[in-house]
């Protein structure tokens, strides 16, 4: 977004007034607040929230490097008018650095799979396909205490065998 400076100037005029202070202190203080409120008015403050993700547990100062490589490349290919030689090369450094980041990933995988205990192997595949851990998948999101999630639990399973037992004894009877 551009300001537009002669609204700007308009604005600051209209904001500063006739009556200006007479000392040089509240002729400052009497600019900037002038200054702030045309600035509140052309070009308000926003607010952004940024989230701060948890890095990738395989990203290490190698990618890093190879990322910045490939960077590099594809400002050079934007900045020389988009060149055939540059496209080239940046489409070289991508595959460089798209193969990098897959052997280092799946070299951390494999690690990771080879250390892990059963229990562990369980947690790691969770995470690999972006499931919460199971506890987490069985309570039902309408339970609103432990005690609610138990009593729907345990409602459940009678229901369930007193629905057998009615399938039991019509079959028994027929």
């Amino acid at each position: 977004m551009t300001l537009d400076h002669n609204k700007f100037r308009e604005t600051l005029v209209s904001s500063l007034g006739e009556a200006a202070p007479s000392d040089i202190k509240s002729m400052a203080d009497h600019y900037d607040s002038a200054l702030k409120r045309s600035l509140d008015i052309l070009a308000p403050t926003s607010s952004k929230t940024v989230t701060d993700k948890p890095k990738a547990p395989w990203f290490n100062d190698n990618i890093s490097e190879a990322q910045k490589t490939f960077r590099k490349a594809e400002r050079r290919f934007i900045s020389s008018d988009r060149r055939e030689i540059d496209k080239e090369i940046l489409n070289s450094e991508k595959k460089k650095y798209s193969e990098f980041v897959e052997k280092i990933k799946v070299e951390h995988h494999r690690d990771q799979i080879e250390n892990a205990d059963s229990k562990g192997l369980f947690k790691i595949v969770d995470d690999m396909i972006g499931q919460k851990t199971a506890v987490n998948n069985v309570i039902p999101e309408s339970a609103t205490s432990k005690q609610a999630a138990a009593d729907m639990l345990s409602t459940f399973f009678i229901e369930k065998v007193d629905r057998l037992c009615e399938k039991f004894t019509s079959s028994v009877s027929a």
